[in-house]
C-alpha cells in the first residue's frame, strides 16, 4: 500500500501568498481610516488670518481662548453627538454661532444641547478683541490683552491676567 502525503496544489499555495500580501495591506487601510476618523472626531484644527476680532456663542459648548504670540486664529473642534456648527469669516472677524439671514441684518444664535453641541479651543493673537456668550458651557481665557467680555450664565467663567507680552 502506498500512502501519499497531500501538500495541496498551486491554488492553495497562491492563495496562502495572497492571503500574507493582503491581510496587512487591510490592516495598513483600517489604520488609516481610523486615524483620518478620530482626527475628525477630535477637531482638526484651522486657521484664520486676519482676525481682529472673535465672537462665539453657544448654548452648550465649552469656549477655551488662549492668547499667544501667532498671527492667526487657530480653532480645534470637538463635536458632541451630532454637533451643530455654523462659523463665519471675514472682514477681520470670526463669528462663531450665529445664524445670519442674507443681509446679515438679523442674526441669532444656533440651538444645541447637552447631548449634541460643539467645543471649542483658540489660539489667537494676544491683541485680538473677544466676546464669548454662553448659557451653560465652560468658558476659559487666558493670555488675551485685546478688550474681553465673557459671560456664562450656568457655566464655570475663568478668565486669567494676560501674559506679559
Amino acid at each position: 500500500m502506498d500512502l501519499y502525503m497531500w501538500t495541496g496544489d498551486r491554488r492553495t499555495g497562491r492563495t496562502l501568498v495572497w492571503a500574507a500580501t493582503a491581510v496587512p495591506l487591510l490592516v495598513a487601510l483600517l489604520v488609516v481610516l481610523v486615524v483620518s476618523t478620530t482626527d475628525t472626531m477630535l477637531g482638526s484644527p484651522s486657521s484664520f488670518d486676519g482676525v481682529r476680532t472673535l465672537d462665539v456663542r453657544t448654548d452648550h459648548g465649552d469656549v477655551e481662548v488662549v492668547g499667544a504670540d501667532v498671527t492667526e486664529v487657530r480653532v480645534t473642534r470637538r463635536a458632541r453627538g451630532a454637533g451643530p456648527r455654523v462659523e463665519s469669516w471675514g472682514d477681520g472677524s470670526l463669528t462663531v454661532g450665529l445664524v445670519c439671514d442674507d443681509t446679515g441684518s438679523i442674526c441669532g444664535p444656533i440651538r444645541d444641547t447637552a447631548e449634541s453641541h460643539t467645543d471649542y479651543a483658540f489660539v489667537v493673537p494676544r491683541d485680538i478683541e473677544v466676546t464669548i456668550r454662553s448659557d451653560h458651557g465652560d468658558v476659559t481665557v487666558r493670555g488675551v490683552t485685546g478688550k474681553v467680555d465673557a459671560r456664562t450664565e450656568t457655566g464655570r467663567l475663568r478668565q486669567d491676567a494676560p501674559a506679559p507680552g
